[in-house]
C-alpha cells in the first residue's frame, strides 16, 4: 500500500475524511462511461445552482471503501487499499473526497462530469455542458518498485470541460476534457464514451459503460515515458507523443439498505493502447479493478 500518498490527504482536506468508489468507484462518482482503474484520490469543492429551500441544510456522508487495483496504469502488480469516504454539503456549497458525492447524491440525477468547482454553461433536459475544477492527479515513485528512479509527478488543479447528451432515459453519450492548470506534468486527457443506468428495484440501481481515452504528449511522456536520466538496462529510455491511451469498460451497483445506509460495489477493466502499451513501464496492458464499500448519509430530504 502507498503510505506516502496517504500522508498527503490530511493536508489537502484540512481535516476532512476522504475517498471513493472511486477510482473506480461506482463509475467515478457519476454515471460514467469510462472508469480509470488506478486514478488517484481527489478533492472537489462544488458550488451548485440555487437549491430549493428544503435543501438548505447541513448534509453529509461518511463511509469506507476497499479497492483492489493495479499499482499504476500499466502495472501487473496489484495493491489493496482501505480508504475513508466523505462529503459535506450546505445549501449551494459542497466539499467531497473521491467517491463521497456518490453516496450523498444517491437517488438524485447524476451531475454531468461529476462534481468540482463548477459552472453549468448549458443545462437543458437532454444536453448539458459543464466547466469544473478539481484537485488531483500526480504519481509518486513510491507507488511501485517498478517506478524507482523516475521523477515524481505532482498533484495539481485540473480544469474539466464536460458535454453530455441523453440518447434515451437510460442511455447517455458523454465526453470530458481535462487539463493541468498548474503545469505539473499531468498534461491533458480527453475521454468519450457511452453509459447506461437503470434500476433493479426501488432501492437498487446499476450503471455500466464503455469508453476510450486520448492524452496529449505531456501526459503520455509523464506517465509512460522514461527519461534518459532514469534509464537502466532493463528499462531503456522511451519517448512518446500524443495519442490514444486506453479503452475501458465498467459496471457498478448501489443499493439503499435503508434511508441512511448505502452499499456499493463496482468493477472495471481498462486496456492500454498504442504508445502507452509499448512503454517499458507497461508490464500489464490490461488492468482490472474492483471496489466494495458502505456509506452513511445524513439529513437528506425525504
Amino acid at each position: 500500500m502507498n503510505h506516502r500518498r496517504h500522508r498527503r490527504w490530511p493536508t489537502l482536506l484540512a481535516g476532512l475524511c476522504l475517498t471513493a468508489p472511486a477510482a473506480p468507484s461506482l463509475a467515478q462518482d457519476q454515471q460514467a462511461s469510462r472508469i480509470e482503474p488506478s486514478s488517484r484520490n481527489y478533492l472537489d469543492v462544488e458550488v451548485d445552482g440555487s437549491p430549493p429551500a428544503t435543501e438548505r441544510r447541513l448534509q453529509y456522508a461518511l463511509g469506507v471503501a476497499l479497492t483492489s487495483a493495479p499499482e499504476y496504469a500499466g502495472s501487473n502488480r496489484r495493491g489493496l487499499s482501505l480508504k475513508p469516504i466523505a462529503a459535506i454539503r450546505y445549501g449551494r456549497f459542497k466539499i467531497s473526497s473521491s467517491g463521497g458525492s456518490s453516496i450523498l447524491n444517491y437517488g438524485e440525477s447524476a451531475d454531468v462530469g461529476g462534481s468540482g468547482a463548477s459552472a453549468d454553461l448549458i443545462d437543458q433536459k437532454r444536453f448539458k455542458l459543464k466547466l469544473s475544477a478539481r484537485i488531483g492527479g500526480g504519481r509518486d515513485t513510491a507507488d511501485s518498485v517498478d517506478l524507482a528512479g523516475l521523477p515524481d509527478i505532482d498533484r495539481t488543479v485540473f480544469a474539466r470541460l464536460y458535454v453530455s447528451y441523453d440518447l434515451t432515459e437510460h442511455l447517455n453519450l458523454n465526453s470530458g476534457l481535462t487539463f493541468d492548470l498548474l503545469g505539473h506534468g499531468n498534461g491533458a486527457t480527453l475521454s468519450a464514451g457511452l453509459g447506461y443506468t437503470d434500476r433493479l428495484s426501488s432501492r437498487t440501481e446499476w450503471t455500466t459503460g464503455i469508453g476510450v481515452g486520448w492524452a496529449n504528449a505531456t501526459h503520455m511522456q509523464s506517465m509512460f515515458g522514461v527519461p534518459a536520466s532514469a534509464a537502466t538496462a532493463q528499462r531503456p529510455a522511451y519517448e512518446t507523443g500524443a495519442g490514444i491511451k486506453d479503452i475501458g469498460v465498467g459496471v457498478g451497483i448501489k443499493t439503499a439498505l435503508n434511508d441512511n445506509w448505502i452499499a456499493f460495489a463496482s468493477t472495471s477493466y481498462a486496456r492500454l493502447l498504442g504508445a502507452a502499451a509499448d512503454s517499458p513501464l507497461t508490464t500489464g496492458n490490461g488492468g482490472l479493478s474492483a471496489t466494495i464499500g458502505i456509506g452513511y448519509r445524513c439529513c437528506k430530504t425525504r
